[in-house]
């Protein structure tokens, strides 16, 4: 296998080859540090309703959009690491297709979620900000109504929130519902 420090300087023959650890190398880690730092998930102390709290929310919403679309999905824990080399590897071979034709031809992330995503200023919005963390999913189409159903059935036999119940339920992981719990 070629050694090379830029996927621009494979040939034609070489790209069909291409491995993940060999693309990981490709792509060096300073090159989009906002890929590199994960968003920190709330704590308890964050998640009561002050004006202090929706000062940080609209502080974190700001600070996502300054973000690539990309660098929000692997924040909320929607898009992992092998699937951004396989997105890079996707954009190097064929250059026309945008990243989110890429994730919607893939069928890593569904219309809903992207739009949302592509879109995240909604997220500063009062109609937002007023939504449940189980609405707020809703609306960004990461879960259903009958998936909150469940979420709800079950944070009443265990007396627990509502984000905890639906990682606990396995809906979504506790990196996402930490993600929606910052707005």
């Amino acid at each position: 296998m070629n050694s090379f420090s830029n996927p621009t300087d494979l040939d034609d023959q070489s790209k069909s080859h291409l491995s993940s650890d060999t693309l990981l190398k490709a792509l060096p880690p300073d090159s989009s540090p906002e890929l590199n730092v994960a968003c920190q998930p709330a704590t308890p102390n964050q998640l009561h309703d002050s004006g202090a709290d929706k000062l940080q929310g609209a502080a974190f919403v700001r600070s996502q959009l300054e973000k690539p679309l990309e660098a929000r999905l692997i924040d909320a824990g929607l898009l992992s690491r092998a699937q951004l080399i396989v997105l890079r590897q996707d954009q190097y071979l064929q250059p026309d297709l945008t990243v989110e034709e890429i994730l919607r031809l893939r069928g890593w992330i569904n219309d809903t979620v992207l739009n949302f995503f592509m879109h995240l200023e909604q997220a500063l919005l009062d109609e937002f900000k007023q939504l449940s963390i189980g609405q707020r999913l809703k609306y960004a189409g990461l879960v259903t109504d009958a998936q909150l159903e469940i979420a709800i059935a079950y944070q009443q036999q265990t007396r627990i929130r509502m984000g905890h119940a639906i990682f606990l339920s396995g809906i979504l992981s506790q990196t996402t519902v930490d993600y929606f719990l910052q707005f």
